[in-house]
């Protein structure tokens, strides 16, 4: 779905912005595809292509987006090719125009995947290994999430009442709780490893927002993965090549795969608590919660493929 543009910058607001960092004059500027979090201006200068991310301070925070534009960097400086930001000359990677955080990242020329097939999955499987592997030395570290717990919190806030998804709930929780937490491999990982986060650019993956990054499982993100790119749906050369690319590019241990039928099921019921109910007006949220109920059942009563571990 596209992205509604909140801002309309001019060229003058653009070139006040580039100012403030080292990345020449302005040459001519563009509003291209907004994010989650931010309108996006495609600018040209005497050093290059960047992208202006102008950033609602209502949707994300100084200290956040400072974290995330670090993780950037840091794996933009190790070989992963990332959207890299570029540094404010008067304070680390943002500035503040007319009440909103703005950044200045490099401009990667490629395009979203559209057919992903396994020799692809084997791909993007090694770049997103690869990247959690460099960050798990990554500092700050920062706080681990817990899926289980962020499930719980999301759990309550839905106030989900049905009786069949309550005892489906229990079984996840329990599923999860016999996986030896304290031994599985833990990263900063991306989060949100969607087919939008990635990007192909003359034959080489990148990978594009880490705006979701966390420090938590490396079971997490292969989780979602799966979950995002289908891979559960019985198409078992597909799941084999993506796990085996990751496996490559990560240091997760095999014995832990063993556990991700459990970060499955907790990342199946995140996913459908974020998708549900939708945005209607019309519904009434008895309606809305009625609605999430039957997507649950449908999401945790599906057995996984018989090939996932």
């Amino acid at each position: 779905m596209k992205k509604k543009r909140r801002s309309n910058l001019k060229m003058e607001d653009i070139k006040q912005i580039v100012q403030n960092f080292n990345i020449g004059s302005v040459k001519s500027f563009k509003a291209i595809s907004s994010g989650h979090q931010s309108d996006n201006y495609k600018i040209t200068t005497e050093k290059g292509t960047f992208v202006v991310k102008l950033f609602y301070n209502s949707q994300i925070n100084a200290h956040n987006f400072e974290r995330i534009l670090s993780i950037h960097e840091y794996l933009a400086n190790h070989g992963i090719l990332v959207p890299k930001p570029q540094r404010a000359k008067t304070s680390r990677f943002k500035i503040n125009y007319k009440g909103n955080t703005v950044g200045v990242m490099s401009f990667l020329d490629g395009k979203h995947p559209k057919v992903m097939n396994a020799k692809l999955l084997s791909r993007i499987g090694f770049e997103l290994g690869r990247s959690d592997r460099l960050l798990m030395n990554y500092r700050p570290i920062g706080k681990l999430s817990n899926p289980a717990e962020f499930l719980k919190k999301l759990k309550k806030k839905r106030n989900l009442d049905d009786i069949e998804v309550n005892e489906l709930y229990k079984k996840t929780l329990k599923q999860f709780s016999e996986a030896p937490i304290k031994k599985l491999s833990i990263s900063t990982i991306n989060g949100d490893p969607s087919r939008s986060n990635f990007m192909i650019c003359k034959k080489r993956i990148a990978i594009v927002d880490y705006g979701a990054s966390r420090r938590d499982f490396l079971l997490s993100d292969i989780a979602f993965s799966v979950l995002r790119f289908g891979l559960d749906k019985g198409d078992h050369r597909k799941y084999k090549a993506f796990i085996d690319g990751y496996t490559k590019g990560s240091l997760i241990k095999k014995w832990e795969l063993k556990y991700l039928p459990a970060f499955l099921r907790v990342a199946r019921m995140i996913d459908t608590m974020f998708s549900y109910p939708r945005s209607d007006s019309e519904k009434t949220k008895s309606e809305h919660l009625k609605e999430l109920n039957k997507y649950l059942k449908e999401e945790l009563m599906r057995p996984d493929a018989d090939y996932i571990t």
